[in-house]
């Protein structure tokens, strides 16, 4: 296993785990407690993370270099222009030195924002990773039970990781075309979770809640009468009186739907109707939890076939591959 001490760059990414949390895990996945394959998963990110921040820093000081060059560019091209003794030849000329510096100056800040999300991604990742591992590191059981005889140290508690069965992965000429395949299959899956999340529930269900909502505001909208005067229904307004009373009026809507109730129900039955035309799928609660399951579930799986030959690639020291930014952390490192 490569040794890559994570600490000195990422204390501040995973300073959320509290002080010293950083160099815990960076311990923990070199000691014989971490499985070796959450270990070398960890250990790719984070070479991948520190090789992002060098990037990044690259990156920034060709912005920069290339910025500088832009503004000289511009000042020797305002000079020639202020300048009598320069030839409309060489005006011309610093003006396209101007415009090509200027390209270059965008061409690297386009560069470094690629850089920095890159940096950004890979950083999060690996606080991720940090938090799936965290609760696995051993700690000391602060209970007082437990205790060695001598009681100068607390006994350890640990929670042992499960790791998930290793899929059955090509050989390695095909990892390649495997991940691009898996990482497809991935996209039409989360496609099809969006098309789940919003599906609309059948008509019919907005019907039955609709109508139940007109019955109950009929019920509630009955006019009396007392002493000969009538008593219209009322409701109370978030308005506060002089004498710390809620003000209320007349509950129109509940007279309306107490006196017109059965048109209402047709009227806002006909309006769900229109708001229904060409809508093909529907789902109530329960079938859009139970299919939200499987494709999550799909996705799971999808996704540990594509980490594990993504990490196959890295054992064999393919440098060009890594892990998705966005990658599920339970897939990255195998666990169940």
């Amino acid at each position: 296993m490569t040794t890559i001490t994570t600490t000195n760059v990422y204390g501040a990414v995973l300073s959320e785990f509290g002080d010293g949390s950083a160099s815990k895990i960076d311990s923990f996945v070199h000691s014989g407690n971490c499985p070796d394959r959450v270990g070398r998963a960890y250990l790719a990110v984070a070479t991948d993370a520190e090789r992002a921040e060098a990037s990044a820093e690259a990156a920034r000081t060709l912005s920069l270099t290339a910025n500088r060059e832009a503004l000289d560019a511009r000042d020797q091209r305002a000079a020639r222009e202020q300048s009598e003794g320069v030839t409309a030849d060489q005006r011309a000329a610093a003006r396209r030195a101007e415009a090509k510096a200027r390209d270059r100056a965008n061409e690297a800040s386009k560069a470094l924002d690629r850089a920095l999300r890159d940096r950004d991604g890979q950083q999060r990742l690996l606080a991720a990773l940090g938090t799936a591992i965290t609760p696995h590191i051993p700690r000391p059981d602060d209970s007082g039970v437990g205790r060695l005889a001598s009681d100068r140290e607390p006994s350890m508690i640990t929670r042992s990781m499960a790791l998930a069965p290793e899929p059955r992965l090509p050989s390695t000429g095909k990892l390649a075309e495997f991940i691009a395949e898996a990482r497809a299959t991935q996209t039409g899956l989360r496609a099809k979770r969006g098309e789940i999340i919003a599906a609309p529930e059948p008509a019919e269900v907005v019907k039955q809640r609709l109508r139940a909502t007109i019955s109950a505001n009929a019920s509630a909208g009955r006019i009396g009468v007392d002493e000969g005067r009538l008593v219209w229904p009322t409701r109370a307004l978030d308005v506060v009186t002089p004498t710390a009373a809620r003000a209320r009026v007349i509950d129109v809507e509940a007279v309306l739907c107490g006196l017109f109730g059965d048109r209402i129900i047709e009227e806002a039955e006909r309006a769900v109707d229109e708001s229904y035309a060409g809508v093909e799928l529907t789902l109530d609660a329960g079938v859009r939890r139970e299919r939200l399951r499987e494709i999550d579930a799909a996705l799971l799986a999808s996704e540990r076939a594509e980490c594990a030959a993504v990490l196959a690639l890295i054992d064999s020291g393919d440098e060009a591959i890594s892990f998705r930014p966005d990658a599920n952390p339970r897939a990255v490192l195998g666990l169940a």
